[in-house]
């Protein structure tokens, strides 16, 4: 693999095949049992609460968030009713 598509593949944790990138140790398993934790509890009935993951660069914002992702599209086979939508990182052209 070119040292490129290598470095493309270390940062960019949506550009990793699914099972490498669970294979990864997780940084921040505290603050993603919590957001699991409040997926999992919240009734669904009306639009729920948002949250803001905010963090400099490099923190592990987009792989907590992938790995939630992946999670929900697991446990989207029990019915949750739950449709994880991944976007490219930092997508400026989003508006509505």
């Amino acid at each position: 693999m070119s040292a490129a598509k290598w470095t493309l593949r270390l940062y960019h944790p949506q550009s990793q095949a699914r099972d490498v990138f669970l294979g990864q140790p997780l940084a921040h398993a505290p603050v993603f049992q919590r957001l699991w934790r409040d997926v999992q509890q919240a009734p669904m009935r009306t639009p729920e609460q948002h949250l803001l993951i905010a963090g400099r660069t490099g923190m592990g914002k987009t792989s907590l968030l992938l790995r939630l992702a992946y999670r929900v599209e697991e446990q989207s086979e029990n019915n949750t009713g739950l449709v994880p939508l991944l976007f490219n990182e930092a997508e400026h052209g989003i508006r509505k």
